[in-house]
């Protein structure tokens, strides 16, 4: 017997990318499929796609697991043009809780309402000069490309 499928979120229909609880990125195929499994898609991982299935309130068989579907996948910020201007000892770029923007020389780590450079080297970024990001602050860690 086919169970009708649940009312889903706007974000998870067919051709969209999702982000998972562990911060993986998947594709949706399908919304339609034979019950529990009613989510079908792929998870990016060690350069393929991984076929997977999602069911129940968190779209996989394990509450709480880190393959959890939670939201709409959103791509990290492009800031190839603010690069140049930047001196080379610059090596990441985030956005703190209010949305302001930072660049430092080593990684820094994430706080409660925060990112913080161990070193304590970093640059405030002007407003004009700040990366477009619609994501969650949280997400927004940059490394420099090489």
């Amino acid at each position: 017997k086919l169970m009708t499928p649940p009312t889903l979120p706007e974000y998870i229909k067919p051709n969209t990318f999702v982000k998972l609880r562990d911060g993986s990125k998947a594709r949706i195929y399908a919304v339609d499929g034979p019950s529990p499994y009613h989510v079908h898609g792929a998870i990016y991982q060690d350069n393929y796609w991984l076929q997977r299935e999602w069911c129940g309130q968190y779209y996989t068989i394990d509450i709480g697991h880190s393959r959890d579907i939670i939201g709409p996948w959103i791509d990290k910020p492009n800031c190839d043009k603010l690069w140049p201007l930047l001196p080379p000892w610059i090596k990441y770029l985030a956005q703190d809780y209010d949305g302001n923007w930072y660049a430092s020389f080593d990684k820094p780590e994430l706080k409660e309402r925060y990112w913080t450079a161990c070193s304590g080297k970093f640059i405030v970024i002007p407003k004009d000069y700040a990366p477009i990001y619609s994501g969650d602050w949280k997400d927004s860690l940059v490394e420099r490309p090489n």
